[in-house]
Parts: C-alpha cells; structure tokens; sequence
C-alpha cells in the first residue's frame, strides 16, 4: 500500500538527530534514489492519520528526493512502549549514536527493566548495558548529543561515576582555574576533549586523582590504621553513584576533611604550621625561587625532618588539602629570620590572638552602626575576594550557610513570610560583609576602620588598655615573656602582670604595633585567632 509522504507523522524518534552530511547519508540516498524503497515504512493509523513507527531514515531521504508516495505496512496502534520497539528496529538496521544508547536504555530501566532486560533484549551484554546507564549519570548539563562520544567515553565514564555535585564542583573549579564561564569550561574540555592541567577531569576530588591505595595505605600507616582513622572521622563508604554500582574496589574516603585529618594524625607539628597559624598564608608564585607546589603524601610524610618544618615561610592554599603551595626560607632569609627572633618572638601571635575577638566585635558594632548606603563597606568586601561559597558551608562546619541565614531572620524578626523574603538579600549581604572582616588581616581590618570612622587597632587598643579592664590587661601582657616584662618589674611572671594591674602601669610594649615578627598582622584572623567553635554562635 502506497500512501502520501506528506501525510506521515513523525512524533517519535529515539534518534537524537539523522546525519544528513555524511557520506553514508550521500551514499544512503542515491541508493533509494536508484532502487526506490526496498523495505516498506510501518505506520500506524490513529483516528485516521498515519504515524511513523520504523523507517525515519527512509522518510527523511524520500523526503529530500521529493518523493510524493511511499510504501507503508500499517499496523497496531503500539501500546506506549514505542520507544522500545524504535530501538529493537534501528539496532537490527543501523546502529544508534552514543547518546541515542544511553538515553533509550535509561528510559527502558526508568520503566522498571532490569540491566539484564535491555541486554536480553538487544543481545548486548550486561556489561555493555551498564556501561551506557552508567554514562546517563552525567549532570544534565553534559548529558547532552554534542558531548557525548566514543572518543571521550572512558573520560565521562569516571566523571559520571560521581555525584552531580562533584561534577559541578568540578566544573566550577576549572571555571576559576581558567577564569572562563561554565560554558567555556563544557565546550574546551568536555565537549572538544582537550587536555589541560586545569581541565574539571583534572580536579583533586575525583576518584582517578585520587592517590593511590597502596599509597594511601603507606601514607596512613596500614589497612587496620585507615579503618581507624576513618571510623575515628565517621565515615561510612557509599557507592560511586553510578545507576548499577553493584560492587566496589578497595577504595578510601577523599573527602576534604578527612585527608586535613589524616594529615594531622601523621604529622602534627607540619599540620600546625600550615593550616594553624605556623607559615604566612598568602598567594605563592608556584614556578618562584624556594617555592615548591607538592601533593600532601609527600608534603606530610613521617620522613621530613623537623629542620624542614622551620624552614616553611609561607603557604598557598589554593588547591589545600590535595596540593599545596609553600615557600622555605633562603640561607640569607634564614639568618635574617633568626635576628628577627629578638625581642618579640612567639609573642606577635599572641598578642593578635587575645586582641581578635574583642575587636572584630568592635568592628561589627561599627559595621551595623552604619546609617544609610553600605556601598563602601560593600566594596571594601570584594577587595576581600570573599566569594559566596564561602558562606554557603555544609551543616557539620562552622559558619554561615543558607539555613542559618534563615534561621536568624525568624529568631529576630519572626515567621513573616513577607519580611523574611524582603530580609534575606539583606542578611546574605551581611553575612558575606561579616566572613570578610573574620577573614580580613589587622592590615586589611584598619582600613576597613577608616570606612566605618571607627578606631584603628592601635587607637582601639589604646583606648581599652587606658580604661583599666584587669581582664584585658592581664591577658595582654601574659603574652610577653618575662625577659620583656621585667622592666615593668622584677619577679615571677604573674607577679609582674599582677603588680602592672594594680599600678595601673602604662603599656610598655608599643613599638609591637610596629613589629614584623612572624608577620602577626597580615595573617587571616579567622584562620589563625579567631574561635571558629564560638565564632558563629553570636
């Protein structure tokens, strides 16, 4: 029975899109064009209409030729499961794109088959069938006919093994490795495959950059060492995240967190001087003299001596825990590092760590004392760079987050539904303005003091110490050592702090404002002097 090319609908294709500029597609058409249509099309007729079941290749070419009528076999309206009966008929005649498997397999499995159902029923192994279901894992994003390949299959393959966060938080990583838009970063390294260090394939969270479990094994001190540790820190191994992960290799947590914890088991002291206050945490050129970028295995191994340890001036923290940046002092920084360590040496530190608290509040009460435009505030906040997924942590880690945004808003001003949605830029832009000044430096903090028309810490300090508070006092001057506080007077250090409270002795250390020891005043106060526990309670 031949029918209208015309009157055939098409409302259902499993193919993503026919290639119509290929030579097989050239080739295709000409041998229509010369034998005419070997193979009838098979419709079905619906209230009298036609629709097309099989032969969208077929259709298409006739319909380049302008071929007016077609040979068709009609049969049974199809009972819903048209796509199933697509993909029987095209993988007989032709095999389907990447992306045409994947999206008709995860629509069969999403209609209660089993792996093994689809590789009954298309004489494929189960293997073979996971491996596609296994891909539709990807973020929608990427689940996309340009993206997916044979040529980029294995690369996708290990990215879909992970959460759509993880991929996100991949992609958002190469977006600020490159400074380029998440579409940039689809396009370069997804979709085109190009190879780059700073490619989202190539971010430390994924299971392939992982180090090695042998080495892990090594790192941590045994098989019986990481099960401690690992039970120590509560974690539970999950599956990969793939649709049909039904079994897993030997495999370890790489979350973050834990690896700073595992680093603190191995080598404490190393720990503290990274991530507790020891080296300067600044922006390191990775290629500069005496500057080294090192994988934590190496960085944190058992065998670096102490005489290593004290030689760390400064640290990068970009790529922590995974990688880190850090910059050891030269011979000649090395002597003149020791002549520093005079008057003031392990004393710098103290003394900002029991200033902090007492003046970050200062400077909130400034900051919310503000009457008017906050633009200027604001724009001292970006010089910051403190981005908003910093006050977006997850529920376990102190800080600002979402929830507890919202959380402050009811707690002071109710359930109002109509405010708390007025209210909520409002308390996020505060919220990023106050994890700036706990970030902020006592450099960055004085000129964040001018903004406000507030004191500087030095004013500030001046002013507290004058009124005389014993608890202010006495924990200001417990910082220094007693060779320095004998010239308040002689005796055992809490004599001397003691008779200094009574005698309301002027502060004798001014010139500490000025020091440079373990530069005190330009390390983050968050980091290294605030109470992280507490910090957020307030």
């Amino acid at each position: 029975m031949n029918i209208p090319v015309s009157s055939i609908a098409v409302i259902s294709n499993v193919r993503s899109k026919i290639n119509t500029k290929n030579d097989s597609w050239k080739s295709f058409v000409a041998d229509i064009n010369t034998k005419g249509i070997l193979t009838a099309l098979s419709v079905y007729e619906d209230e009298g209409e036609y629709y097309l079941l099989y032969g969208h290749r077929r259709l298409k070419a006739l319909q380049e030729l302008g071929v007016e009528e077609a040979p068709v076999c009609i049969f049974d309206k199809p009972n819903g499961d048209l796509a199933n009966n697509q993909i029987s008929e095209n993988l007989m005649r032709e095999d389907l794109s990447l992306y045409d498997e994947v999206m008709a397999f995860k629509s069969m499995t999403e209609d209660a088959n089993t792996v093994q159902d689809v590789a009954d029923k298309f004489g494929h192994s189960p293997r073979y069938v996971r491996k596609r279901l296994n891909l539709a894992n990807l973020m929608p994003t990427l689940l996309k006919p340009n993206i997916i390949s044979e040529e980029n299959i294995d690369d996708l393959l290990n990215f879909a093994s992970h959460s759509h966060k993880i991929q996100n938080d991949a992609i958002k990583w190469s977006m600020k490795q490159n400074n380029i838009t998440k579409a940039q970063v689809i396009k370069r390294y997804i979709a085109n495959n190009e190879h780059s260090w700073t490619g989202p394939y190539e971010y430390p969270s994924l299971s392939n950059n992982k180090l090695d479990y042998d080495d892990f094994i090594q790192f941590v001190g045994g098989k019986d060492k990481l099960k401690e540790l690992q039970d120590d820190y509560g974690y539970k191994h999950q599956l990969s995240g793939n649709l049909f992960d039904e079994f897993y290799s030997e495999d370890y947590c790489n979350e973050p967190d834990f690896i700073k914890f595992v680093c603190y088991t191995v080598n404490p002291d190393l720990y503290n001087q990274i991530y507790e206050g020891g080296a300067t945490v600044k922006k390191l050129d990775r290629w500069g003299e005496s500057t080294h970028n090192l994988s934590y295995h190496l960085l944190f191994s058992d065998h670096n001596p102490k005489s290593i340890i004290e030689t760390i001036s400064a640290v990068d923290l970009t790529d922590a825990p995974y990688k880190i940046t850090i910059k050891t002092r030269s011979k000649s920084d090395e002597l003149k590092h020791q002549k520093e360590r005079t008057k003031y040496y392990m004393q710098t530190k103290k003394f900002g760590r029991v200033l902090a608290k007492d003046y970050v509040d200062y400077l909130k009460e400034a900051f919310f004392n503000v009457k008017g435009n906050r633009d200027h505030v604001i724009i001292w906040a970006f010089g910051e760079k403190t981005e908003l997924n910093e006050i977006s942590v997850n529920s376990y880690q102190n800080g600002f987050n979402l929830d507890r945004i919202k959380k402050t808003i009811i707690d002071s001003y109710g359930k109002d539904e109509r405010f708390n949605d007025v209210l909520l830029g409002t308390e996020i832009v505060n919220a990023l303005i106050l994890e700036s000044i706990y970030c902020a430096n006592y450099k960055s903090l004085n000129r964040l003091a001018k903004i406000l028309k507030a004191d500087t810490l030095k004013n500030w300090f001046n002013n507290q110490y004058t009124e005389g508070d014993e608890r202010f006092i006495t924990n200001v001057l417990s910082c220094f050592t007693t060779k320095n506080l004998i010239k308040i007077s002689k005796g055992k250090k809490s004599d001397i702090v003691q008779y200094a409270v009574q005698n309301k002795v002027p502060f004798p250390f001014k010139d500490v404002f000025a020091s440079k020891e373990a530069e005190w005043d330009t390390l983050s106060l968050k980091h290294h002097y605030l109470d992280k526990k507490t910090l957020y309670n307030t």
